[in-house]
């Protein structure tokens, strides 16, 4: 019963952070409103409570409407931009390894534990690989992590919306004429869902990253990109999916660790602003190399996960289907590729026992 009270009361707290974020016209009200209304709720010393599972019920919606974006010709852009792809990535990382090196001398935390909260790689796969080295503080990747990914998921819709697309809606890209044989709209939902939720299922089996988001995102783009033309997401159950999402994340922000971590703070708040003004020279580069909106390429570029910037690509008529492929592209090459890298150098530096 007191779990019940509990979830109540967090839903509240969320609801009423959502009603003010959607009347103030923020970015992603039900989203950023919900992770507000809790995360103000457990300051004030309130428990709060948020079922995983819904949550990734909610993240299954999401996957599937940003795969549903996805046609033949933006299959073959993704083949061609795959050089930016490495660019973008490349520099969201050195940036990350820099906030890394200078974290560590000015604060005297261990290399490994600022290397794992600078890296744009999300914090629940840098805190599992903590567990392989012995110098790696938990709750100080925890803090690193937590600060960088609110700030980027705060500040790249805001700049996205008011600054870079100047406040106005970006004119939508194209759909390309779909040539899959005529399927009645029933059919279509039902493939459209079976696809969405045994890409959840083989996600989690193939232990993707965010398996959740991966797997309903891969199986319905698949559908997407052999040419089927795919219905949009209602707009009740994306703003549903969104509020469940940022309840949960709200929800998961240790305000116990920000405390004991207080010399942290600036240096958190710094790498976040020098990670989001990364992006921006990123994106500018990306303007360079192909036709591509400013707005798309920011988007593309910010390290703030595939879920909030897919978000705010949709409303405000970005292409989904570019942001949505560069921000798994980063999030894969981090999570198989750094990994191993960390333990190559940072062993390296760890002296034998």
């Amino acid at each position: 019963m007191d779990r019940t009270n509990t979830l109540i009361k967090t839903a509240f707290a969320a609801l009423i952070g959502s009603t003010i974020f959607y009347f103030l016209h923020l970015p992603l009200p039900w989203m950023l409103g919900s992770l507000t209304g809790v995360m103000i709720w457990q300051s004030f010393g309130q428990e709060a409570c948020w079922p995983t599972p819904v949550r990734n019920c909610g993240v299954i919606v999401l996957g599937a409407m940003m795969g549903s974006w996805f046609t033949p010709e933006t299959a073959r852009q993704i083949i061609v931009q795959l050089p930016g792809m490495l660019l973008v990535t490349g520099t969201s990382l050195l940036f990350g390894f820099g906030l890394a090196y200078f974290t560590a001398r000015q604060t005297g935390i261990s290399l490994a534990s600022s290397l794992l909260g600078s890296t744009p790689g999300g914090l629940t796969q840098m805190t599992i690989i903590c567990d392989e080295f012995k110098d790696a503080d938990l709750a100080v990747v925890s803090v690193l992590q937590t600060l960088r990914l609110q700030m980027v998921i705060f500040i790249v819709p805001f700049l996205a919306i008011h600054a870079v697309a100047g406040g106005a809606a970006a004119v939508a890209p194209p759909v390309a004429v779909n040539e899959a044989p005529v399927m009645g709209l029933n059919q279509i939902t039902a493939v459209y869902v079976l696809a969405a939720l045994g890409g959840a299922v083989a996600g989690k089996r193939l232990s993707f990253p965010t398996p959740f988001m991966i797997g309903p995102l891969v199986g319905v783009a698949i559908l997407g990109v052999n040419g089927l033309s795919l219905p949009q997401t209602p707009p009740l159950l994306s703003a549903l999916s969104q509020f469940c999402m940022g309840a949960y994340m709200g929800k998961n922000i240790d305000f116990g660790g920000l405390r004991r971590q207080k010399k942290l703070l600036l240096y958190a708040v710094l790498g976040g602003l020098v990670m989001v003004a990364s992006s921006l020279l990123s994106a500018w580069m990306l303007t360079v190399l192909y036709p591509v909106a400013l707005t798309t390429a920011f988007l593309s570029a910010a390290p703030g996960g595939t879920a909030e910037m897919g978000l705010t690509a949709v409303m405000i008529h970005a292409d989904v289907s570019m942001v949505s492929s560069y921000q798994i592209f980063r999030l894969l090459f981090i999570i198989l590729v750094i990994p191993y890298f960390f333990k190559w150098w940072l062993c390296r530096s760890q002296p034998a026992e």
